[in-house]
């Protein structure tokens, strides 16, 4: 039973490998399109604005406070230097900006939302693997396509 895990597991990464360089080869990244690279922090004067930049967003929403949070940040770092300039990467500190955790319905942290054209898409509660994190953008790219 492991094994099979485990092997479905690998097989996983490497459809999400070959697809992520699928992505790279086809130059999807066209510069009216072209997502900031670095993390941004979205708050309620620039949410709504900087959504629009890119067709796919994924947002962190956490606290300081919260050791999920800080066992997350690096997953959700190092997945958004993989997907830099192609996905739009943000967080929402919830404790500055309780009126987006509630426009969001977000109810627990750390939460990451993925949005589409400005809509939340998908939601994802905890913190999450970094190989899930990263199935769920390949999948909305692919939608997306």
């Amino acid at each position: 039973m492991v094994l099979s895990m485990e092997r479905r597991d690998l097989e996983e990464e490497i459809i999400i490998r070959k697809y992520m360089k699928e992505l790279l080869e086809a130059g999807m990244e066209t510069e009216k399109k072209r997502c900031p690279t670095e993390i941004i922090e979205l708050n309620n004067e620039n949410i709504d604005h900087i959504l629009s930049v890119c067709e796919i967003a994924v947002v962190d929403f956490w606290a300081p406070w919260c050791a999920p949070c800080r066992f997350y940040a690096p997953t959700f770092e190092h997945v958004a230097s993989r997907f830099a300039g192609r996905v739009l990467f943000a967080k929402v500190n919830v404790d500055e900006n309780p009126d987006l955790a509630s426009r969001f319905l977000v109810m627990s942290i750390p939460t990451t939302i993925i949005f589409v054209k400005g809509k939340a898409f998908r939601r994802l509660v905890g913190a999450i693997p970094e190989q899930l994190l990263e199935k769920e953008i390949v999948n909305v790219l692919r939608q997306a396509s």
